[in-house]
């Protein structure tokens, strides 16, 4: 009893370490990832957008100030992201009217000269401009057939987008307008920005307030879908009403392919597009918000299939709103990220099933912020909540990045996405933070010595040298208690066999010691790397780094496998016996080998009557599961697999004494001396193999007072008997 004490506690200690020890390791990679940041620029200038204007497939920043004493005039200054003056702007000022977007640039090869595209609203009209750095403008064009109502009234738009719609390789220039008063309808339009030909105008109850571009048909050409604000001002147009918010979604021709109601009055559809079930077919996830601070109505969040409109998914939260929903790939795994009024950050796998709630700030409407471009590949979710933004690792279990920031002057609440934007460059992840001071923000690679000191600072190599001292200590005292006379009167209970435990217990130390000596080799030679000369590449410090850690996880690994063969030999006590039929027992076996491997394999069994004797069945099966996998490791090219029964008569008793099972196998077969050994612990010819599961099996059979024989022969197969009392 005092030696299966000192097992468990063994076994505890060692499984308590080796689990933080996986923690830390963990940490570790955590600790490792980096986001650094820079401030670039502090207001009055105020960021715009960014925009490629060389082509050169790598944003530039647009920023706009007011002109001295003239607030109706703007001054567009352009500049390279990356020079270390950022007041020196590159492309030099354009002075426009404060209703002028720009949407695009290029550059003159003839005149050496850059020209910047502006649309812009005068008396009621469209206006296409095209304006030299110069100042001089170069062409005006007014956009045709576009007639608005209250025209005088506040109008405005969101920043155009340029879009190939139709994927013929002209761009078209979308439009989305806001109008500033009372009965204000949704309105989008598509014009051709060469000719100021307007393509055509969709018209909405509910304001649109967001759109995006997706290929949704496979046809090659790109749907728009868009996200709504139901503003209750009494609108009705083209089968929507300003009493709901929707999903509208529109082919490239203006034509609405269909509609769905997403929220009641109040509050703001907000949706992402995604292929989240990998069919080749786009879904659209949409959320509703409401306008109020304490939603009054349950939140939803849905999933649209892309081409039909048929819902394919929700989730509804009570009193709470949702912010536009994040869609990230993992590994071929959608994960669907979202904030919600309550201050937390949700996780939803493909079929909006609720995987992780983190909380990040009570009673505060947390946004998921999408930082993701052709360029940029992020392996964090950003979240955005009042004055913070923040980063967190994929499972949401860490936070790797924070900021306290405030909204630039202006700023729409709901237009979460202008606080952090995608910067596209060939230099690695780089974001714009949009805030009082226009931040970058980089994914950066952090220093060896910054590595190893994490490495330090997580507890990882303090987890090695705790198991290397307790381990050596208890060996120490193992090996001082085995000279006791209270330790050589210890018997191994159901087999009665001292030194048999002592060859198990010094196998299982071996077998610890190499993996913590090979943790602390990997220690010592992390500290000498520290110490080399620091003209060491950086690049060859960080893959010598890996290649450590990939030892120290491997032989974390190899601990826990050890202890779980500890607890597997000790487990093994009194077996509940109960009188089982052991037919039923095997042919389930039988019958699941079959359905398992494939037709170069025969699996047999041979037994004709019913056979019932006291078994723990449970244990039994174990048994015959580990011959009946060693019978097939051993035949690699197939090959026949006989299991049979059959009872024994007792003379002495009359009747049936004990029952003979066999394993038999037509594989490769043992050569003599391996056969002597083949119960020996920790005697293995596989390659991976540990070496206990014969000593597991013997140690079953018995304890149901039941003996173990093997017979082999080099070429021609092995045959494992089993011999158990009928009567236990």
């Amino acid at each position: 009893m005092r030696m299966i004490i000192i097992v468990f506690l063994f076994i505890a200690v060692n499984t308590t370490i080796v689990i933080d020890g996986i923690d830390s390791y963990k940490n570790v990679i955590h600790m490792n990832e980096s986001i650094s940041i820079e401030k670039m620029q502090e207001y009055p200038h105020r960021f715009v957008s960014t925009i490629d204007v060389d082509h050169d497939r790598e944003d530039e920043i647009v920023f706009s100030a007011f002109w001295g004493a003239h607030p109706e005039i703007q001054a567009i200054s352009i500049f390279e992201p990356f020079q270390k003056d950022y007041q020196f702007h590159y492309y030099g000022d354009i002075m426009v009217s404060n209703s002028c977007k720009l949407w695009g640039a290029y550059h003159d090869r003839k005149l050496k000269l850059y020209v910047f595209r502006f649309l812009d609203f005068e008396d009621g009209a469209l206006i296409l401009k095209d304006i030299e750095n110069n100042q001089k403008l170069r062409k005006s064009l007014k956009v045709k057939s576009f007639d608005l109502e209250f025209a005088d009234r506040g109008m405005s738009f969101l920043k155009p987008m340029l879009v190939d719609l139709e994927q013929d390789g002209k761009n078209e220039l979308v439009t989305i307008l806001k109008q500033d008063f009372e009965r204000s309808k949704g309105v989008i339009s598509c014009i051709y920005p060469e000719s100021g030909k307007l393509l055509w105008k969709y018209e909405t109850g509910p304001m649109i307030i967001d759109a995006e571009f997706k290929d949704l048909e496979g046809d090659g050409k790109r749907e728009i879908i868009l996200s709504t604000f139901a503003g209750y001002k009494g609108l009705k147009i083209n089968d929507t009403s300003d009493e709901f918010s929707y999903v509208i979604v529109l082919d490239c021709h203006g034509k609405a392919r269909w509609k769905e109601k997403i929220g009641p009055i109040y509050t703001f559809s907000h949706s992402a597009v995604s292929d989240v079930d990998n069919d080749g077919i786009f879904e659209i996830i949409s959320a509703t918000e409401f306008h109020s601070e304490r939603p009054k109505a349950s939140g939803r969040i849905v999933i649209f299939d892309g081409q039909t409109g048929d819902q394919k998914g929700e989730d509804q939260v009570p009193l709470v709103s949702f912010s536009k929903p994040v869609v990230v790939k993992i590994k071929e795994e959608a994960r669907i990220y979202v904030g919600d009024s309550d201050g937390n950050l949700r996780m939803y796998d493909r079929v909006l099933n609720p995987l992780k709630k983190k909380k990040i700030k009570e009673n505060a409407l947390i946004r998921a912020v999408n930082v993701s471009s052709p360029s940029n590949r992020w392996d964090y979710i950003f979240a955005y909540v009042q004055d913070q933004l923040m980063a967190y690792d994929m499972g949401l279990q860490q936070r790797v990045f924070h900021l306290n920031v405030k909204p630039p002057p202006g700023i729409n609440d709901y237009v979460a996405s202008t606080i952090l934007v995608p910067l596209n460059t060939k230099k690695g992840n780089h974001a714009l933070v949009n805030s009082d001071k226009l931040y970058m923000i980089t994914e950066s690679k952090i220093s060896f010595s910054k590595k190893l000191e994490n490495l330090v600072k997580s507890g990882l190599l303090f987890n090695g040298l705790a198991l290397l001292l307790f381990n050596g200590l208890f060996i120490f005292l193992f090996h001082r208690l085995r000279k006791t006379s209270l330790f050589k009167q210890q018997r191994w209970e159901s087999t009665g066999d001292t030194s048999q435990f002592l060859e198990v217990f010094q196998g299982i130390a071996h077998k610890i010691k190499n993996p913590l000596s090979t943790i602390m080799w990997t220690a010592e030679k992390i500290k000498r790397s520290v110490d080399r000369d620091e003209a060491d590449e950086e690049k060859s410090k960080t893959e010598n780094y890996e290649q450590l850690a990939d030892f120290l996880v491997e032989d974390v690994k190899i601990l826990k496998q050890q202890t779980h063969n500890i607890l597997k030999l000790i487990q093994i006590q009194k077996p509940r016996m109960e009188q089982k039929n052991l037919k039923p027992i095997l042919e389930r076996l039988v019958d699941h080998y079959r359905a398992l491997l494939d037709k170069n394999f025969e699996i047999q069994l041979e037994m004709e009557e019913d056979i019932i004797i006291p078994i723990d069945e449970n244990l039994f099966k174990e048994a015959i599961v580990n011959l009946m996998d060693n019978g097939i490791d051993a035949m690699p090219d197939g090959g026949k697999l006989t299991v049979s029964a059959i009872p024994v008569a007792s003379p002495s008793k009359g009747g049936v004494g004990h029952v003979l099972i066999e394993v038999e196998d037509t594989g490769i077969g043992m050569e003599e001396e391996d056969v002597s050994q083949i119960f020996t612990p920790f005697f293995s010819k596989k390659e991976k193999g540990t070496g206990i599961g014969l000593t597991i099996c013997r140690r079953i059979i018995e304890a149901h007072g039941g003996k173990i024989d093997v017979h082999s022969r080099k070429g021609f197969g092995t045959k494992i008997a089993l011999i158990i009392s009928k009567s236990k």
